[in-house]
Formats: C-alpha cells, structure tokens, sequence
C-alpha cells in the first residue's frame, strides 16, 4: 500500500493536479505508468462502503476526485481522505472505503477485471 498526495503544478510530472480558473485537471498517468486495463469511475454516497475484499493478482490504483473518504487496508492505515488522494494497492491488501460525505472515486488498474479475484474480508 502507498499513499500519496498529488502535488498542484503546472511544471510537468508524471501525477499532478493542474488547477485553473475553471476547477482542476489531474494527470493520473502517463507512459512511465502501466497500461490500463480496468478504469472505473465509483460515485458513493454518505455512509456507503465499498470494497472489503482483497485480491490475489489484481493490483489497484484509487484516487479521490471530490468528497472525503475513509479508507482502510488491513493492517496499514485507517485514514480521513480527500481530493488529489492517490491510493495504491498491492495484491493480497484487504481494502475497503466509506464516503463520509457524497465523493467521486476513480479506480484503475494494469490488471483486468476478474470477478474470481474477489475475496470477502470485511473492514467497514
């Protein structure tokens, strides 16, 4: 598991937040990052969870794009995110999320979507 904060800048990185008048972009990938093979936009709402499962070969990117989140994986942190959180999971880190006001999650991964890759382990 590894946490990050996207950095707001307009010099290039490869991840970055690029605010202007008009709201903000985030620059989640670029070619130093694996190709993606499963993208999912989560809208949940206040006191909704998801996840509570881990998987063996899947490996998992999140990133908060509004609202606020508590976010677990087993074992390695219990914490209060919100915008520009980039989220890292590895296989075999049992995660979940809870909305703890209506947010916008992005979910990507370089791996596809296995529905046999999901196993239950409860955290919220």
């Amino acid at each position: 598991m590894k946490l990050s904060y996207l950095k707001e800048t307009a010099e290039y990185r490869e991840s970055r937040i690029i605010p202007d008048q008009r709201g903000f972009m985030a620059q989640l990938v670029s070619t130093a990052r694996p190709t993606i093979s499963h993208l999912l936009v989560l809208e949940t709402r206040k006191g909704e969870a998801r996840g509570n499962h881990y998987h063996k070969n899947k490996h998992e990117y999140f990133f908060v794009v509004s609202g606020k989140i508590r976010f677990m994986v087993k074992g390695q942190m219990d914490d209060v995110l919100g915008r520009g959180a980039l989220i890292e999971i590895m296989p075999n880190e049992p995660h979940a999320f809870m909305a703890l006001e209506d947010s916008i999650v992005i979910e990507y991964s370089p791996d596809r979507y296995d529905a046999a890759d999901n196993y239950k382990e409860v955290l919220l």
